[in-house]
């Protein structure tokens, strides 16, 4: 393996477990199979047990919202688990993964600390559904709601350390690189096909409006904000992700960059000229670089 991977970078291992809430009603389920007559107990109900607050689906979004943005921070390790991270986007992804976890906390007390409220008020919402059993008691709570992550150094050939023999032990060793090696590759990958996936995404917003609307006219494409500020970002991350230091993926981030910081969203909306200029850009970006 290229020591300098594990110089360069880090593993990050995030896990959030939350609680949806979300279980089958047996009884419910029951009639309903036996009143449709159904064969293998087709149908199953399943009821959200706080369906009358957004307090606890705002939290399994919010976690969404975070496992999104920490694979947008780094690239596949592992099958599961770690992920590798950059070492010079350490401090901007811990500043933020503090920030997201202290969020999380504060939403997380909060519905903690209206449980209870929020089970009677559960009561009046789901009716004859609403079953005691089915609300665990307050101590319990805190632990659906676990927020995890730990740091660890990329692994490299050299970190055996068993009584093998020299010749087992250099076989261990060769399959080590090898497998670290496809895992860098599959890291490649995954930046290349972000990179691909903005370009084209952006090549085909900016086409010409040729589909008709219901005028008659030609229908001019949404053009939205977030088309812009997720290239930009993707831009900067891709700056510490690069860790191999591929010269092509550099030269067309750099390219990239210039395109989309040169412009604004409203130039594009407004401006037929501008957006075949920078539909021309991110084209060429395509192609001179075979992304």
């Amino acid at each position: 393996m290229d020591i300098s991977i594990a110089s360069s970078a880090m593993l990050v291992d995030l896990n959030i477990n939350s609680w949806t809430a979300n279980v089958t009603d047996r009884g419910i389920s029951d009639e309903i199979n036996d009143t449709k007559n159904t064969k293998a107990r087709a149908a199953k109900v399943t009821k959200n047990l706080f369906a009358g607050t957004s307090l606890l689906s705002d939290i399994n979004k919010f976690d969404a919202r975070i496992r999104l943005w920490h694979q947008s921070q780094t690239l596949p390790w592992a099958d599961r688990g770690a992920r590798l991270l950059a070492s010079s986007g350490f401090f901007e992804y811990k500043q933020m993964l503090s920030y997201y976890e202290a969020q999380r906390g504060d939403m997380v007390q909060r519905f903690y600390d209206q449980y209870d409220d929020l089970v009677k008020e559960a009561e009046n919402v789901l009716g004859d559904m609403w079953i005691a059993s089915d609300y665990p008691d307050k101590s319990q709570i805190l632990h659906n709601f676990n927020f995890r992550y730990s740091f660890l150094p990329v692994p490299t050939s050299g970190d055996f350390r068993v009584d093998v023999g020299n010749e087992a032990m250099e076989e261990l060793k060769k399959q080590f690189d090898e497998e670290v090696e496809s895992r860098i590759r599959n890291g490649v990958e995954d930046i290349y096909g972000r990179l691909r996936d903005s370009l084209v995404h952006m090549s085909t917003k900016l086409e010409e409006d040729t589909a008709p609307g219901p005028d008659g006219k030609p229908k001019k494409k949404r053009i939205h904000d977030s088309m812009i500020t997720n290239a930009r970002d993707l831009c900067d991350v891709l700056k510490h992700l690069n860790l191999t230091q591929d010269p092509k993926l550099e030269a067309a981030r750099r390219r990239f960059n210039m395109v989309v910081n040169s412009v604004d969203t409203e130039d594009l909306k407004q401006s037929e000229e501008v957006r075949s200029k920078v539909k021309s850009e991110i084209d060429d970006i395509l192609s001179q670089f075979n992304i």
